[in-house]
């Protein structure tokens, strides 16, 4: 039996359990449970708040010593659904000084720096989520391109939840790297269901409901905070339209938020942006593409779709086939085992 560790920079310990449970969808294991249907013996890493107290203290240098502690008393593989977790044991890779493999997942390019080049170099492989990401890192560092691979990192389209309701209001759930006033702008006369961190400076129209919580979101529970995983499917099933407006484009940010739209069948606009031009919306059927900052382009997307509700079930109706096809969790495991068999 092949064995790994899987480790992340959140605990995986309680995303397993979550994803167990039916309250949260299995694309944020980031493959890890389709190596255990493959028969791997997968090990979480242990996060508490000791270990990352300490890696924020060190600013993530060496990665999360607790788990990298764990990974050396295992002596197996590991796998990190980000780089950062498990530097510290991918300088010692890249020296040779450690011996098992290392594979982890890529959100964004990272500043080419001395130490970000010797901590990709120790990685045996790296899944990035975007074909943008990809090229960007194999033109901004020295790797070998068949170390470097991407995967479509789709949403679990089994998992219970995305049981899609009567449309009612645009909503836009994402708080990092979101243009708030951009779109809260383009509402005026629309519902609308806008999530933020914080409410200053910010106008909001009539109609429009601003929801904004100091709390992180350490539980899926609907009760719980309001960034709870819980509370923002609740109005990520009964939206008319999945806004994502991003500050800026150059940013990968919105993919949790648009594989949720496009497991529950929902149209969408968002902030034209490289980073998401493996899922081009407009091409799928499934949405618009807005300029950045596009005040009068979002508010045309949003008023056609508003008005024409035939229109917005086609859309949803397009990109739930698509991600059927081509974008889903399950072709992402898949992607994750072989990348793993490969370097073990």
């Amino acid at each position: 039996m092949r064995r790994v560790v899987f480790a992340n920079n959140y605990s995986m310990t309680k995303a397993f359990a979550d994803v167990t449970r039916g309250v949260y969808p299995a694309q944020h294991l980031y493959g890890a449970d389709a190596l255990e249907r493959a028969g791997w013996d997968v090990a979480v890493a242990p996060f508490t708040s000791r270990s990352d107290a300490l890696a924020r203290r060190l600013r993530y240098r060496l990665g999360d010593l607790g788990q990298e502690a764990y990974v050396v008393r295992a002596r197996r593989p590991a796998y990190s659904g980000e780089p950062n977790s498990l530097a510290l044991l991918a300088y010692l890779r890249a020296l040779r000084l450690r011996r098992r493999p290392l594979v982890t997942v890529l959100h964004t390019v990272p500043r080419r720096t001395a130490r970000t080049a010797l901590q990709l170099r120790g990685y045996d492989a790296v899944i990035c989520l975007s074909s943008y990401v990809r090229s960007e890192l194999l033109a901004a560092f020295d790797l070998d391109p068949a170390r470097v691979t991407w995967a479509p990192w789709g949403p679990a389209l089994d998992f219970p939840g995305y049981v899609a309701e009567a449309d009612d209001a645009v909503v836009s759930s994402g708080k990092t790297n979101r243009d708030q006033p951009t779109l809260l702008a383009a509402l005026d006369g629309m519902p609308g269901v806008v999530y933020a961190r914080s409410p200053r400076g910010l106008s909001v129209p009539e109609g429009v409901e601003l929801v904004t919580d100091e709390t992180h979101e350490d539980t899926v529970e609907p009760g719980g905070p309001k960034f709870s995983y819980g509370h923002v499917l609740k109005d990520l099933v009964a939206a008319s339209v999945v806004a994502i407006p991003l500050k800026d484009p150059a940013k990968i940010s919105g993919l949790s938020e648009l594989n949720d739209a496009l497991a529950l069948g929902k149209p969408v606009v968002v902030t034209r942006t490289p980073h998401l031009a493996d899922v081009d919306v407009e091409a799928i059927g499934c949405g618009c593409w807005v300029d950045a900052g596009d005040v009068s382009g979002w508010r045309e997307a949003l008023t056609w779709l508003h008005g024409d509700p035939a229109l917005r079930a086609r859309m949803g109706a397009a990109g739930r086939a698509f991600a059927e096809e081509r974008w889903n969790a399950a072709i992402f495991g898949a992607a994750v085992v072989e990348t793993l068999a490969s370097v073990s």
